[in-house]
């Protein structure tokens, strides 16, 4: 998958279409094109564990058994309706949040408000599951 095509899925992190997602004070996303697009909304899984009044943590924050497990639990439905839109011939291209400790893709937040390479605790269940299942995909922020 070298460039998005009409047979493209975009499956994006859910504060790109709902910053109220977002933690207070982040900037809001910038606003994203989805004209003519397929688009798969993923759950935010930080507004579903910790609240919207939630403050800003880092991966290790976040990087517990029970959030891993609400990260999978929550993707499991995704990852079959994703499952099914490869097995029909679409490319899955799933996009991210710069420096997030759960939907980071290349960049993710640690502790003392420093960023580290690598991916956010949802994004790596996420990237898990889809290997798990076999599922051709890109991931990008």
């Amino acid at each position: 998958m070298n460039h998005p095509t009409e047979e493209t899925i975009f499956v994006i992190a859910h504060c790109l279409l709902n910053p109220l997602a977002r933690v207070k004070g982040i900037r809001k996303p910038d606003p994203i094109d989805t004209k003519n697009k397929k688009i798969i909304q993923l759950p935010c899984p930080e507004l579903i564990y910790a609240g919207p009044e939630r403050g800003k943590k880092a991966k290790e924050e976040y990087d517990t058994l029970d959030y891993r497990r609400l990260c999978l639990e929550l993707f499991f439905p995704y990852a079959e309706m994703i499952e099914t839109f490869s097995n029909e011939g679409y490319e899955i291209l799933i996009t991210g949040i710069p420096k997030s400790p759960s939907c980071g893709v290349f960049t993710t937040s640690v502790f003392e408000n420093q960023v580290a390479e690598g991916k956010g605790i949802f994004f790596e269940e996420i990237e898990k599951e889809l290997i798990r299942r076999q599922i051709p995909f890109k991931m990008t922020e």
